[in-house]
């Protein structure tokens, strides 16, 4: 089903069956990560990967997207070219590690990996997390 059919009727309170929600979740997820890696590629106008200086071209994320409480985190991104996102990624976590240390401190790098959890965002969350960051 169309995501625009979806949401309309998500937003008219009509009754949505389990698979209609997740599918509409899954999409709207998609959607988030989408708008927020583009965000953070222009967010700081760098253009070469934190790790080793080649030409960016992905939302590098220090601590993995399956936590929730970090995927959409402007703290826990970076850019980072493909090659050390995806297959250095070891050496482009510790180095990564490193830049977050001297950007932002230890102690709120610290807190970072103490406060993780899986627990998914609701739709309404989802939406608000594309509307902030579509502008």
């Amino acid at each position: 089903m169309n995501i625009t059919k979806l949401l309309a009727k998500y937003h008219s309170w009509a009754k949505m069956t389990k698979k209609e929600e997740t599918e509409l979740w899954k999409k709207l997820r998609d959607r988030c990560d989408q708008v927020f890696s583009v965000w953070v590629r222009t967010r700081d106008k760098y253009k070469w990967c934190v790790t080793c200086w080649w030409p960016v071209q992905h939302n590098a994320h220090r601590i993995d997207r399956w936590w929730y409480s970090h995927r959409w985190s402007e703290d826990n991104c970076c850019w980072a070219c493909a090659n050390c996102n995806t297959y250095h990624a070891q050496e482009h976590w510790m180095r990564f590690t490193i830049f977050q240390i001297k950007r932002f401190g230890q102690e709120r790098v610290d807190e970072q990996l103490r406060n993780r959890n899986k627990i998914k965002p609701r739709i309404d969350e989802l939406l608000s997390i594309i509307e902030k960051y579509e502008k």
